[in-house]
């Protein structure tokens, strides 16, 4: 397992397509020129009613936002990142569609990071992002209340409700602590709850196995309402051979979930870890990765299969995602899970 030797197989370089990111050029497109155009008209003749102050920052706000949405559809369009991969034709009979998993979250950045250690590598979940959530939730959250708390307040006396200051403070708090309180709370331990369930892998320098953990596989029919709110869920840990280990995969998932009619759908590239089974020709693929951030997750699997030493096989390219939007028609739609930033 080094990243120094020479690959015996094919390797090619390909783009890494980036999905949405010419809605979002049209969508940024299109608000920029709503707002340039606005703060031009309200130069001449602002909205009655309303001061030109506040129509110029309303309008300029707009532009601006659709500005900075309009350069990351330029980007993510006109300036395509390169990963190299092995060709096509290596491990061809590996399955090229995602793992679905029950419960899955697609999460709107990087979660991982492969770092090394004078023991040998890990690809773990990146830590910082779970201090820089938590100081976030916090910094947002404390201040959030106690304007809630005197909002409230002032309300309850002025209302009549509490017709002196010291109750109609203590009751404003209370609502706000038991009501918004609970609901910061509860994003917390969800968003803990995500990364708690991220899987990590642990690569020993020069060892003849490396070790998995990760959450167990629930079963789509049956366990996903268990799965969905029973707390934590089951983790396993696995010891797997180094010479059991094919690949790195990288594949495209149309990430739908909901109901008939009401659904929520986001495009994500799931990283895996692809191991040889006791079946010859049949491989066991491990979902170690799900995030939307398409060139973090591209090159970071490259990185994992230079530590490993194995192929990478590269399957979220052009045609990777041409085949999964024509596989998400016929498929179902997870009942578990959801989209984390």
């Amino acid at each position: 397992m080094s990243a120094a030797r020479q690959p015996a197989w094919t390797e090619v370089e390909s783009p890494v397509p980036r999905p949405g990111g010419r809605w979002v050029l049209f969508l940024g497109g299109f608000v920029f020129l709503m707002g340039a155009g606005c703060f031009a008209m309200f130069e001449r003749s602002p909205p009655p009613d309303v001061g030109l102050w506040v129509a110029r920052a309303g309008t300029l706000l707009t532009a601006v936002l659709g500005a900075a949405a309009l350069a990351v559809g330029c980007d993510a369009t006109f300036r395509p990142r390169y990963v190299r991969h092995a060709a096509a034709d290596v491990l061809a009979d590996v399955p090229r569609e995602p793992v679905i998993v029950e419960g899955a979250n697609v999460h709107g950045r990087l979660t991982h990071e492969l770092v090394e250690s004078a023991d040998g590598w890990h690809f773990r979940p990146a830590t910082r992002h779970w201090h820089n959530d938590r100081r976030l939730m916090l910094g947002f959250g404390i201040p959030f209340l106690l304007l809630a708390a005197g909002f409230l307040s002032w309300f309850l006396h002025r209302d009549g409700t509490a017709r002196n200051w010291p109750l109609a403070i203590l009751a404003g708090g209370f609502l706000t602590v038991s009501i918004g309180g609970t609901v910061f709370w509860l994003m917390v331990v969800m968003l803990r709850w995500s990364y708690e369930r991220l899987p990590s892998l642990a690569i020993p320098r020069g060892g003849d196995s490396i070790e998995f953990e990760g959450p167990v596989p629930v079963d789509h029919d049956r366990d996903w309402l268990k799965y969905g709110f029973a707390g934590n869920p089951e983790r396993q840990q696995l010891t797997i051979p180094a010479v059991r280990l094919a690949a790195v995969q990288l594949c495209p998932w149309k990430f739908v979930m909901g109901g008939t009619h009401d659904r929520s759908i986001t495009w994500a590239v799931q990283g895996l870890l692809v191991v040889t089974s006791d079946e010859p020709g049949h491989y066991e693929r491990l979902p170690i990765l799900l995030s939307s951030d398409a060139t973090g997750a591209a090159r970071l699997m490259r990185g994992l299969a230079d530590v490993l030493g194995v192929p990478y096989l590269f399957h979220a390219d052009a045609a990777g995602w041409q085949q999964e939007e024509a596989r998400a028609k016929t498929r179902l739609p997870v009942k578990s899970g959801g989209i984390v930033s």
